[in-house]
């Protein structure tokens, strides 16, 4: 069977991802873990010293030249984070950024497009959850960029786009939103599609910020979702 040749930086399929960690090059590096979003996935140093990190159980990945090079890159986010946590602006755990409790996240998915059609000043039924309305949104955040730094759209927007995300994939799948909870905060949300298959909004979204560049590509993002399982659609 042919091997499938894994890119040599940026994205990797969960079948390169097997193939890496089979060929006995890939050594788990879990203790360069430093940040509460490192713990999203399993750190990998490859013998040429790539960096792989691999998103916990959806198994795929991305490569880094170095860890050195992926830290810096992280860094201005996870300076913001540390500043909100001191100011007392969300809770302790990572998830918290995006939301606090599953009641206030069932509420926020009502009106996320509302808020970020105010944020955009864009007319609001431009947002109406439909997967091409993630081209108004990726034409509208790209504006942005010529003013303000990708790092500094984090605050403002990460929390309306996982939820609007979420709610684009839940509606062309028909599946429903997994919340899970644990003393009363939201640990996590995923929508999980009538034939039982998994999405993460979360990590969709923060691909964006932290390995996107150039202009914003939700819309191809939320669409190489859909094809992992077949159920691509407009």
């Amino acid at each position: 069977m042919k091997k499938s040749n894994p890119p040599r930086l940026g994205k990797v399929s969960r079948k390169q991802v097997h193939e890496i960690l089979a060929s006995g090059q890939a050594h788990l590096r879990n203790d360069l873990r430093t940040t509460s979003s490192d713990t999203m996935f399993d750190f990998y140093e490859l013998d040429d010293k790539r960096l792989l990190l691999v998103l916990l159980f959806e198994e795929v990945g991305v490569l880094w030249e170095s860890y050195q090079v992926y830290r810096t890159k992280m860094q201005p986010i996870e300076d913001k984070l540390q500043r909100q946590l001191r100011n007392g602006q969300m809770g302790e755990g990572f998830e918290d950024m995006i939301i606090s409790d599953a009641k206030s996240f069932e509420t926020l998915a009502l009106q996320c497009n509302k808020e970020l059609s105010g944020l955009l000043s864009i007319p609001p039924d431009s947002l109406d959850f439909s997967f091409n309305s993630l081209s108004v949104l990726d034409k509208e955040l790209s504006k942005l960029l010529k003013f303000r730094n990708r790092n500094d759209l984090f605050d403002d927007y990460v929390k309306l786009l996982v939820v609007y995300n979420g709610e684009i994939l839940r509606r062309s799948t028909g599946g429903t939103w997994e919340l899970t909870e644990e003393n009363g905060k939201l640990t996590s949300a995923e929508i999980v599609d009538a034939r039982g298959h998994t999405y993460s909004p979360l990590s969709t979204v923060l691909e964006e910020f932290v390995e996107g560049s150039g202009k914003f590509k939700l819309k191809i993002e939320v669409e190489a979702e859909l094809l992992k399982h077949d159920l691509f659609k407009h």
